[in-house]
């Protein structure tokens, strides 16, 4: 699943994927994550 990264809220990670926001845990982010990422759910459960 690819989305594009928003913004950081509290300990979530907004992620825009089809034009509707979703809330992921900020454990499963890649430290190096910048607004305007494409992000893709990886195989190990993590965004990169």
């Amino acid at each position: 699943m690819k989305g594009i990264f928003d913004r950081f809220e509290g300990d979530y990670a907004v992620i825009e994927i089809d034009g509707q926001t979703h809330d992921v845990s900020n454990s499963i982010v890649d430290a190096f994550i910048k607004v305007g990422d494409v992000v893709t759910y990886g195989s190990q459960n993590r965004l990169k």
